[in-house]
This record gives structure tokens, C-alpha cells and sequence, in this order.
């Protein structure tokens, strides 16, 4: 998986994260086989979850509809909206977001309600990004989470219940980062190969606030 942090948004899109992740292959949606067991192995969320998506203090956290999401992730004027099936999920699996050239965000739904949900930023200074960090780890409060580096991608994680929470960061040009914060139920991350093995050779990290 080479870009692990595309955006999972409509079924080009994300046929385009997935032949990413895969080293330039052009599987098309069409020759992806389903997961038809996340119907039933990805449960209702009557409650919502412990780990949040925040935007700046606002949140989502996963039991959160669509509107709701959209509310605390508003589409920017220059934005495209983005609505779509997702290639390798069954049909009661769909996604909702926006993108622009500088920044997306999107969510999984199942049962009408958030599975997953991801905020990425492609252009982030190392400044910038411990205070992404730091507001993740206040929003959540939390102390521990596991890293790990692979593939080119620093990973921060935690898992809580059946629910994870990842930070992800890929170096770019100029000294920059693309970031993606993505918060979702385990199969599902699971599914889409966000992490692959990287957590079973994580160690605990206790994060700085100053994190480069």
C-alpha cells in the first residue's frame, strides 16, 4: 500500500485510492470482488462511539448521520460534493463527502449512520501537524497511542472497543505533510487496508504535543 491516506469518497475516487494503494494497479470497480460479510459484521450504532473526528472542538463520532457529519464538515464553496457506491462493499454500504484541491472529507455510511469518517489535508508544515495532533489527541482525551512508520507513512493510532482512530501523515513537497485523520468501526478500516499489518509491530508511544 503505498498511499494508504487517499480519500475514501465515490466509486472513482475510490477506485483511484485503491489502484494507489496497490502500486498504479487499474483493478476496476467492476472486477473487485464484495465483502458481502461487513453487512453483518459491521453492527448498528444505536450509541455513539468514544473516538471522534473533530474539527476544530465540533466532532463526529460514529452513530452520527450523514447531515450531521456535513454540518461539522461543511463543503467549502470551491468544493466538489461527492456521493457514491464503494467498490468491494455490499450495496447498503455507501459514502458522502466533498473534495477540494487542498482538502476532503467523507464519510461510510451503513444502516444510515457513520461507519467511518475521514478528514485529509494534502499540503500540512510540521508545525501545523503537532497541532492537528496535539487537538486529536485533547478532542479524544487521550494519552497513549500506538505509532508506527511504514511504507513511507508515519502512523498514530488507538483502538477503543470496535472502534480505531488513525493519524496518518505521508511526506510531500516543500518540507510538507498530506495528513488524513480517519475514525472508524474495525472492519472497516480493516477493509479498506488502512493500517495492513502496521499494529502488529507497533510499540506504545506516549505523543508530544510538539510531534515533527
Amino acid at each position: 500500500m503505498s498511499n494508504p491516506a487517499k480519500l475514501v469518497l465515490g466509486i472513482a475516487f475510490v477506485a483511484a485510492m485503491l489502484g494507489g494503494c496497490s502500486g498504479g494497479d487499474n483493478t476496476t470497480p467492476d472486477a473487485m470482488s464484495v465483502n458481502k460479510g461487513l453487512s453483518t459484521s459491521v453492527p448498528e450504532y444505536n450509541d455513539l462511539s468514544a473516538l471522534k473526528l473533530p474539527n476544530g472542538r465540533r466532532f463526529v463520532s460514529l452513530g452520527d448521520t450523514d447531515d450531521k457529519a456535513l454540518s461539522i464538515f461543511p463543503k467549502p464553496s470551491r468544493a466538489f460534493p461527492l456521493e457514491d457506491g464503494i467498490p468491494g462493499f455490499p450495496s447498503d454500504f455507501h459514502a458522502r463527502g466533498w473534495e477540494s484541491s487542498t482538502e476532503g472529507f467523507g464519510v461510510i455510511l451503513h444502516d444510515d449512520k457513520v461507519v467511518l469518517a475521514m478528514h485529509q489535508w494534502e499540503s500540512v508544515e510540521p508545525d501545523e501537524f503537532a497541532g492537528i495532533l496535539a487537538n486529536v489527541q485533547d478532542v479524544n482525551n487521550l494519552g497513549r497511542f500506538q505509532a508506527i512508520t511504514k511504507n513511507n507513512a508515519d502512523y498514530w493510532y488507538v483502538t477503543s472497543g470496535r472502534d480505531e482512530l488513525v493519524v496518518s501523515r505521508i511526506p510531500g513537497a516543500k518540507k510538507r505533510y498530506q495528513v488524513t485523520i480517519t475514525v472508524g468501526n474495525q472492519k472497516v478500516v480493516e477493509a479498506l487496508g488502512i493500517l495492513n499489518d502496521a499494529s502488529k509491530a507497533a510499540s506504545p508511544l506516549q505523543t508530544q504535543k510538539n510531534a515533527h
